[in-house]
């Protein structure tokens, strides 16, 4: 079991279920990050609504050809039992 805090404590056990999500590197300006005084889900659903909408910044993901190629390599992960995909 590991353990680390940041905006809240996160401790993994082994064996189960893990939410991961990720964006690109500069897809989200640090004056939209959502205040600390927010819910994690508040703060999730602030950061989505974003990203979602965003004009500036790497939005290789909207291309078609790009996000096939990162959807594939991730169930490529799970195919070589890096991980499960759920």
């Amino acid at each position: 079991m590991s353990f680390h805090r940041r905006r809240l404590p996160h401790i993994y056990s082994s064996g189960q279920s893990l939410f991961v999500s990720w964006h690109l590197h500069g897809s989200l300006p640090h004056s939209v990050y959502p205040p600390g005084k927010l819910l994690s889900g508040q703060a999730f659903i602030s950061v989505d609504r974003h990203l979602d909408n965003a004009q500036r910044g790497p939005l290789f993901l909207r291309q078609e050809a790009v996000a096939r190629i990162v959807a594939d390599s991730i169930r490529r992960g799970a195919e070589l039992g890096h991980y499960d995909l759920h």
